[in-house]
């Protein structure tokens, strides 16, 4: 074997071994190719040659080595193609090789499998989608020399295959293995389709200036007789077997080619043109989608509109925070489909997008908190997950600075100094946190922060497992990080997920009293719970919480009961905080309807049941409850003992209920009334106000006759005359979350009975309180300006909304400024005219922007309002635009697609349908669990390996693993000196000597 490929098996045998990722394998190619150059092809056959014939999985670095090759341009997509090809089960003879191919090396029978070359194909056709290749006309012809190879093998393979078959006389079948690499050529194939380079050069029009140079060096490195007219003969002919052959199985991608074979002209001779404009490959193409139905219906190109993103990321954060890191990254893989560096860039760009929108929409102050912290303490930790997916030269400072350029300097500045504007510092914050995250290096913040310099200080990287410890040793580092989560200092995300796992551990431990003054903090700052849901999800929060007070137990030597109902009361204070803020339901908790204690509160917080319809024990425990409020008995320990504090709060509705009875009835006169409610304004029992307060609410609007009462009962409770300072910050607390509802009925009474001078104080203390519910409801104002809106009111804003939105995605570059938008809109619009109408409104829009040319954004951007997320509680158990969408494919099937404008508008609905399924499907569920299984075996085979090496590989010495530790992140000769074994007399290059000082080049 020849030195140089001897030296690049060694770096691909030791960088498998040690588990290499891409950006430090980038950096030995580096190296070892400036000290050892290597043709393409024989690189190629080194890293996509089989390694052993029994290899039955994939290791997954191969693809992302070859990918950084690619990227290095050390090796060339159509030599990776071939030599793919060379390996590949589907050569059958040396006549399938391009005649320039490698073949003195014997193959000794080794294959690939079909998983591999799926992988790859899909990773070739990535170089094309992302504008990178082809580098020159050279290399498109190579290229789709190399494509018409493989449409040929894949051809010949299988119909010798099929005439097999035929003649053990056995069913003709194809293996799944074998549909999934015909797909990936034909989307390959579609990948050149939609190159414009290529298609130039198809054409015969080279780059200007080049296409001199070009023919020269195809003249010298060309076979006799090959030129560029045959190059494109071999293709087209390739491609007419190709289309007919795979609509077999692959209907669609199928008609994406003989699409772009009738726009190209893509056929052997003028005669095979002669068929018509109706046929292609064998296709009718203009009677196949009334042939094909559904089915036949073409997809159209597809694309990342600006506003798709925008659209997605307002419905994630119009109420609730729906921030869940798996649905968002299997989003994100769906819609970008690998290319990391533009998913990088709009993910920044549309979080200022949001921001500003916000802003010039006038938002409230929480929902502009919300969004500045998603951008500036979020979006780092995502960019921190995606930089794990780039390869040189790709990196994340790259993709900051591309997308800060996209920014309005004008609403976001460089520098807070001489700037008045509301969010003149976000900027600043965004670019240090980025810094903190080490997505960018000290030394680039002013240059993109034009010069400015932040003043912001160096600012400490907390780490979740730090905090962890420093809370357990110190309770009183709870209370600062508490205080630390509004912040835009990037380091929120470490302490929720310090907090998240505090809590969980002090549910398990069943530490109560620290538990609720976490619990207590927490419920004070309805900022803070916006914050906790960015990083974390309702149930992984709230379910520890809720198990621990469903089976909460006094302690057999309990002393003192009064601290123990003060600490059920702030834990559960803290769960009810949640659900009425975001209005989650028993699901979004992590529970199910199955009778245990939360599950009933929530369910009869505002129900009194009848005293005969409950048990004799509850009966008892009323009973005892009343004495202690009303009698002299008062509330003893001996009444708290008998009755846990489940059974208390789910006794609440129906003692207010009694009490209310027995005030009417002249049972109960008002000053014994008052006295025994002042009880309930102690600490230990004041959580009990929220289910109080919610029945006398429902009482306002069913019992006329007791108004009276109810609204004296509330004067004490929302205005009590004295009140203790502990208790006085939960009674605030309490107010937030029954305020809305009470309002709206306080309002109502107000207007049937005008007279009633009672009310106007209860409202007044109720004002300060009007903003914590954080939903997915619409303002009166926002309902009012869009019911107004001319020539259809809601529906014509909803179609006005979207014509902003195809506007400002086709030129973003122009239009900095993102459109009015929010997602209320159209759920509002959902639930006040039903989700056929809606549907059928952007269904219309999409079809006149089709027509209007823009068809791609205008699919992108129906698909992007169609299938965003939305909680249950927004869709109050209707069908949502999904269920009506898919409704309508279903008839289309059953009843035809109809004729002329009728046609083109199911075929729009088709199309729709077809991205709403592929935003929503589950890409990263089973395959990411595979990848995981298989890194798991491959480390601990290597591992294992080390271990039989007696633990001395790569200049690791003792028996530790393996580990590149911080020297990874550096690369360069230096660490491939210890990749080949070089410099420590094992046998290696000879030739580097660039180790440290230290020479420690791994951590063990």
């Amino acid at each position: 074997m020849d030195v140089e490929p001897q030296e690049w098996t060694k770096l691909l045998d030791r960088c498998l071994l040690a588990r290499v990722k891409g950006p430090k394998f980038s950096a030995f190619c580096k190296a070892l190719y400036s000290k050892n150059p290597i043709s393409s092809s024989k690189l190629a056959n080194i890293f996509i040659k089989p390694r052993a014939s029994s290899a039955l999985t994939v290791d997954p670095l191969i693809p992302s080595y070859i990918e950084c090759l690619l990227a290095l341009e050390q090796i060339s997509v159509p030599d990776a193609l071939r030599t793919l090809l060379r390996y590949s089960r589907l050569y059958h003879s040396d006549e399938a090789l391009d005649p320039r191919g490698d073949q003195s090396e014997d193959t000794n029978e080794l294959y690939n499998g079909s998983d591999l070359e799926e992988i790859l194909l899909f990773r070739y056709a990535k170089c094309f989608t992302t504008g990178g290749r082809p580098k020159n006309a050279h290399e498109a012809y190579s290229t789709l020399k190399a494509v018409a190879t493989w449409m040929s093998a894949i051809v010949t393979a299988s119909t010798k295959d099929e005439m097999m078959q035929d003649l053990a006389g056995v069913g003709n079948s194809t293996q799944p293995e074998a549909i999934a690499v015909r797909e990936a050529v034909g989307m390959l194939v579609v990948a050149l389709a939609e190159n414009g380079r290529v298609m130039s050069v198809l054409d015969g029009q080279c780059p200007k200036g080049t296409a001199t140079l070009h023919l020269v060096i195809w003249s010298l490195i060309a076979p006799n007789g090959v030129t560029f007219s045959h190059v494109k003969q071999t293709f087209a002919h390739a491609l007419s077997l190709y289309i007919p052959f795979l609509s077999q199985t692959s209907l669609q991608i199928a008609n994406r080619l003989a699409s772009f074979q009738k726009q190209y002209n893509i056929y052997e001779n003028d005669a095979s043109k002669a068929l018509g404009d109706s046929m292609m490959g064998g296709i009718d193409v203009n009677g196949l989608g009334q042939l094909q139905g559904v089915d036949g219906v073409l997809d159209g190109h597809f694309v990342n509109s600006r506003a798709g993103l925008y659209i997605y990321f307002s419905a994630v954060l119009v109420g609730r925070p729906l921030i869940d890191d798996n649905m968002v990254l299997n989003y994100f893989s769906r819609r970008y489909k690998g290319d990391i560096s533009t998913l990088a860039i709009d993910l920044i760009t549309t979080s200022f997008d949001l921001l500003s929108n916000a802003m010039y929409r006038k938002e409230s102050n929480q929902t502009m908190f919300l969004l500045r912290s998603f951008l500036v303490n979020k979006i780092p930790t995502m960019l921190t997950t995606i930089s794990t997916s780039m390869f040189p030269p790709l990196t994340p400072e790259y993709c900051i600075t591309a997308a800060l350029n996209h920014v309005d300097s004008n609403v976001f500045p460089s520098s807070v100094l001489g700037s008045g504007g509301a969010l003149s510092d976000v900027r600043p914050e965004f670019v240090l946190t980025c810094n903190l995250h080490q997505l960018i290096p000290q030394e680039s913040i002013m240059p993109l922060l034009d010069g400015n310099d932040p003043m912001g200080g160096s600012q400490e990287r907390y780490i979740k497992e730090e905090l962890v410890h420093q809370c357990t040793t110190d309770h009183e580092r709870l209370e600062v990080l508490l205080g630390e989560l509004e912040k835009m200092d990037g380091n929120a995300g470490a302490i929720v997920a310090a907090l998240t796992q505090i809590i969980q551990n002090l549910c398990y431990t069943k530490e109560t009293m620290l538990l609720k003054a976490i619990c207590s903090s927490l419920s004070r700052r309805p900022l803070s719970l916006d914050v906790m849901l960015l990083f974390t999800s309702s149930s992984d929060l709230l379910l520890p919480i809720c198990q621990v007070l469903n089976n909460w137990k006094f302690e057999e030597d309990q002393g003192e009961y009064q601290p123990v109902y003060e600490d059920f009361g702030g834990i559960l204070l803290l769960v009810l905080a949640y659900v009425h803020r975001y209005e989650l339901s028993i699901a979004d908790l992590g529970l199910s309807n199955d009778g245990s204690f939360i599950a009933r509160l929530l369910a009869t917080e505002s129900i009194s049941q009848r005293t005969e319809d409950i048990p004799q024990e509850q009966n008892e425990h009323l009973g005892g409850w009343i004495r202690g409020l009303f009698e002299a008995e008062g509330i003893s320990d001996e009444l708290m003992s008998s009755c846990p504090p489940q059974e208390f709060y789910l006794l609440v509705p129906i003692l207010f209920s009694q009490s209310v009875a027995a005030c009417d009835a002249a049972v109960l006169d008002l000053d014994t009334l008052k006295g025994g409610l002042e009880y309930l304004l102690e600490t230990f029992l004041l959580p009990s106000l929220v289910s109080a307060i919610s029945w006398l609410t429902g009482q306002i609007w069913e019992s006329p006759s007791s108004i009276p009462t109810l609204l004296q009962i509330l004067q004490i409770l929302i205005k009590p005359t004295s009140i203790s300072g502990d208790a006085h910050s939960m009674h605030q607390t309490i107010l937030s979350l029954i305020a809305n509802p009470l309002e709206q009925s306080l309002h109502s009474l107000r207007r049937r009975d005008p007279t009633r001078y009672d009310v106007q104080p209860l409202l007044q203390a109720l004002q300060p309180f009007q903003t914590f519910k954080r939903t997915t409801a619409s303002t009166h104002s926002e309902l009012e300006s869009w019911t107004a809106t001319h020539g259809g009111g809601l529906l014509a804003s909803i179609r006005n909304t979207f014509q902003s939105l195809v506007l400002w995605s086709a030129a973003p570059e122009i239009n900095l400024t993102p459109p009015s938008y929010t997602h209320r809109q159209l759920l509002v619009a959902v639930k006040l005219l039903g989700a056929q109408r809606v549907l059928s409104a952007i269904v219309d829009e999409v079809v006149l922007q089709t027509e209007n040319g823009s068809a791609d954004l205008a699919l992108d951007i129906g698909a992007s309002l169609i299938s965003a997320p939305t909680t249950a509680a927004a869709r109050e158990g209707r069908l949502g635009l999904r269920e009506v969408l898919k409704l309508e494919v279903e008839m289309l099937k059953k009843e035809g697609m109809g004729v002329g404008s009728e046609h083109e508008r199911a075929e729009t609905v088709v199309r729709l349908s077809r991205r709403v399924e592929e935003a929503l499907a589950d890409f990263t569920g089973q395959q990411q669990q595979v990848v995981d299984d298989l890194m798991g075996d491959l480390d601990s085979a290597a591992v294992a390996a080390a271990a039989d090496e007696g633990g001395a590989v790569m200049g690791l010495e003792g028996g530790g693993s393996i580990g590149l530790g911080d020297s990874a992140q550096q690369g360069g000769a230096e660490d491939l000196d210890a990749m080949l074994g070089v410099g420590s007399g094992s046998e290696g290059l000879g030739i580097f000597d660039l180790r440290g000082e230290d020479g420690a080049l791994f951590e063990g």
